[in-house]
């Protein structure tokens, strides 16, 4: 499967979270590619990353969901 890029207001909106939270996760070590304004996040290793992190109620909700959603995907979708 490829992978899919984000942007920093696509990480907001998918963890429901502000942009100062994204800020702050970027410098408690979330992995993103880029410098300056033209910043990336590779949507798996996001999901990684706060898997392995004490994340709130929402965003471990929100984690969950899309866990969920990739696995149906990969099960009725599989790679060609």
């Amino acid at each position: 499967m490829t992978q899919k890029y984000l942007k920093t207001r696509d990480v907001c909106k998918k963890f429901d979270v502000s942009i100062q939270a994204v800020y702050g996760w970027r410098k408690l070590g979330m992995p993103y590619i880029g410098s300056g304004k033209l910043l990336f996040y590779v949507e798996e290793d996001v999901m990684e990353w706060l898997n392995n992190r004490d994340c709130s109620p929402k965003v471990r909700e929100k984690i969950s969901s899309a866990e969920q959603v990739k696995e149906v995907i990969e099960k009725n979708y599989p790679p060609k």
